[in-house]
């Protein structure tokens, strides 16, 4: 099944087939999810305008961290099949286990567009205030990194840790 797109690599445990443009290797997921993701922005761009002020800023905090995650997560991709192409006779098992990890970023990314859309959704029926407020920041803190996340609930659980170590 070699085409023009490919080149044949031979190694100890049977030949690899290697694409020559790693755009070629993406995963047909990861390409849906970059359209999603430009759908779902430009929804929300238009639903926004009927947003306060204050939620407008966040609105476009988020779109920020959600393009900022989809290119990252293309550039890692690309970065890892890169990484393989150039020795993939080296550890049979990377290229499967970083596509994994990316598998689970777009996971993330996918949960990230749902939430989108329901503000999408709020916005456009005239939801209350608050209501929005408290989506739309639920989202941006599910856009950040992981570490950014947990660091957030640390802050967020400091008090309680405090009053316990505090008491009598």
């Amino acid at each position: 099944m070699l085409s023009w797109k490919m080149r044949k690599v031979k190694c100890p445990d049977g030949p690899k087939y290697i694409y020559r443009n790693p755009a070629n290797a993406f995963p047909i997921t990861l390409k849906n999810i970059s359209t999603n993701i430009q759908g779902a922005v430009e929804g929300l761009q238009s639903a926004s305008a009927n947003a306060s002020v204050e939620h407008r800023r966040e609105i476009q905090t988020l779109l920020i961290q959600l393009d900022e995650s989809n290119r990252s997560m293309q550039a890692d991709f690309a970065a890892a099949y890169t990484a393989f192409a150039s020795d993939p006779c080296h550890d049979p098992g990377y290229l499967q286990r970083r596509v994994n990890e990316l598998q689970s970023d777009r996971q993330h990314i996918t949960q990230l567009l749902i939430q989108v859309r329901l503000i999408e959704h709020l916005l456009t029926t005239g939801a209350p205030s608050n209501e929005i407020a408290e989506v739309v920041k639920q989202a941006i803190l599910a856009a950040q990194p992981p570490h950014v996340a947990k660091a957030h609930a640390a802050i967020a659980e400091a008090p309680t840790i405090v009053e316990k170590w505090a008491a009598p």
